[in-house]
């Protein structure tokens, strides 16, 4: 891939830091080393330690470095221990074509990305050890070890990098991610996933492939084939990111109806537009969760009225009207038909077979 020596520099770009009460102004080393059009990227952000003086704990703002084709990063603010103990940010990898991959490392720092025009793109971090967190208006995630998350950078993104953390960044033009049919409807915002899945395994496969060779090795057929794979591979991970997020979250939302509906069985009102109401999600939502489960709503929640009833009646002296109120049937008659075809026989067979010694006739009435 080559090193930073073998590159043509642009200007460095020294970047006036935020200084604390009755201190000097300081200035940071930042640079951003690149060919014009491919080859090997070394992007560092350097701050020494403060020796002497008002450390304080302000963080220190960084606003006017070329952030290359970092561009979607419209502002850094470093952590607050960079006046104390220095700040370290580097990001090295290479191009694919459009495809942007590069493994970074940095101390604390925060900051803000995308809603910069004519820089959308989608982003992928892939966390190996500290933390990151990325948030906006209705949506914050934390990202632990082992796990990725991919971005829409259309509108902006707040986002904090804790100590220490080290991760993979994958940046693509949204124009071109778009135009691959694996990528279905519109492009979720944020999906976060396991690093274990199978498709993410794919991708990251083709990164450390890709790291071994300079674009500029590739011929023009090569490079174009490889962009599209990383591409293809990119839109894979995210879409079966997303199926999986979406079976998570169905999943979340079936056993919370569930145990609202076992718990509310004896409301003749439970219905599905209460319990979506009261479980704070659509009346879709609640549907979709039923059906991955292959049966509805009310199938359900019969169901277990059903068996609460059964339970009763083996109780000498329950009536079988008054189990059927009990458990919301709207008449005995409605209640007689579900049983049996539940149970293969009337709630009166039923009780007389199970029926204690010493117990009392029952009637269906």
């Amino acid at each position: 891939m080559g090193t930073a020596s073998d590159q043509q520099p642009r200007p460095a770009a020294d970047t006036d830091q935020a200084s604390t009460p009755g201190s000097a102004p300081r200035r940071t080393h930042a640079r951003y080393l690149v060919r014009p059009e491919h080859g090997p990227i070394l992007a560092q952000l350097y701050l020494p330690a403060r020796s002497g003086g008002n450390h304080g704990n302000h963080p220190n703002s960084a606003r006017q470095w070329d952030f290359g084709p970092f561009s979607y990063i419209r502002s850094l603010r470093l952590g607050p221990t960079a006046e104390r103990d220095g700040f370290r940010c580097h990001a090295r990898g290479g191009q694919v074509g459009s495809l942007l991959h590069a493994a970074h490392y940095s101390d604390e720092f925060s900051g803000v990305s995308g809603g910069v025009p004519d820089s959308d793109c989608v982003v992928a971090h892939f966390i190996r050890s500290g933390w990151a967190r990325f948030e906006n208006e209705t949506t914050s995630v934390t990202l632990r070890p082992g796990q990725v998350v991919f971005r829409d950078t259309t509108k902006p993104w707040r986002f904090r990098f804790g100590p220490a953390t080290r991760s993979r960044t994958v940046v693509v033009p949204r124009d071109q991610l778009v135009r691959h049919t694996v990528v279905s409807g519109r492009l979720p915002q944020i999906v976060v996933t396991d690093t274990d899945l199978a498709e993410v395994r794919l991708l990251t496969g083709f990164l450390d492939l890709a790291r071994r060779f300079a674009d500029d090795t590739l011929s023009p057929l090569g490079r174009s084939v490889s962009q599209d794979v990383g591409i293809q591979l990119l839109a894979a991970a995210m879409g079966a990111a997303r199926t999986a997020e979406a079976g998570e979250h169905s999943n979340v939302v079936l056993a919370a109806a569930r145990r609202f509906i076992d718990e509310h069985l004896d409301d003749p009102s439970l219905a599905p537009g209460m319990i979506a109401q009261e479980l704070h999600i659509s009346l879709r939502s609640l549907h979709r969760a039923f059906e991955d489960a292959d049966e509805s709503v009310m199938v359900y929640t019969r169901r277990q009225r059903l068996r609460r009833a059964r339970i009763d009646l083996m109780t000498p002296g329950e009536r079988v009207a008054d189990v059927a109120a009990r458990w919301a049937f709207s008449d005995t008659s409605h209640f007689l038909r579900h049983f049996k075809a539940a149970y293969g026989t009337t709630p009166t067979a039923f009780v007389k077979e199970h029926r204690e010694p010493g117990g009392h006739e029952v009637t269906d009435r």
